[in-house]
């Protein structure tokens, strides 16, 4: 099987995760607490809320997770599908904004925000056994 290398001269790179590598695995495991994934750089409560159904992720996950572990054994452990991660994050990611170079700039208005302030709270003091209202 012939493999194509990685060119750097096209415009358009392919993403690091649809490449084929024995380097780059398929499933991930999650990362200790307090450290973070080295292949998205998410925490550990991060991608607990990606792959676990909650409140976050409306009791959907998006992406794909499974749990190993052998047959009547109280723990496993859980393994995130990396091509799954990958294909959410770039899913989530904001195209470049590139304006035509003969565009002129176009003047938008914005009406701006009135603040709804509370009104002050009154706080009092007890000094020598007497009640007095800050100002």
């Amino acid at each position: 099987m012939e493999t194509t290398p990685r060119h750097t001269h096209f415009k358009r790179q392919v993403p690091e995760y649809q490449l084929s590598s024995p380097n780059q695995p398929d499933w991930i495991r999650l990362p200790r607490a307090g450290e973070r994934c080295p292949y998205s750089n998410l925490s550990r409560s991060t991608l607990n809320n990606l792959i676990l159904p909650c409140k976050a992720n409306r009791n959907q996950p998006p992406v794909r997770s499974a749990v190993v572990g052998q047959r009547g054994a109280k723990r496993g452990v859980r393994l995130v599908d990396r091509r799954s991660l990958m294909a959410h994050i770039e899913a989530g990611q904001e195209p470049a904004c590139e304006q035509p170079a003969n565009a002129t700039p176009v003047a938008t208005f914005t009406p701006a925000i009135q603040r709804q302030t509370k009104p002050s709270r009154v706080q009092t003091f007890r000094i020598a056994g007497k009640i007095r209202k800050a100002e």
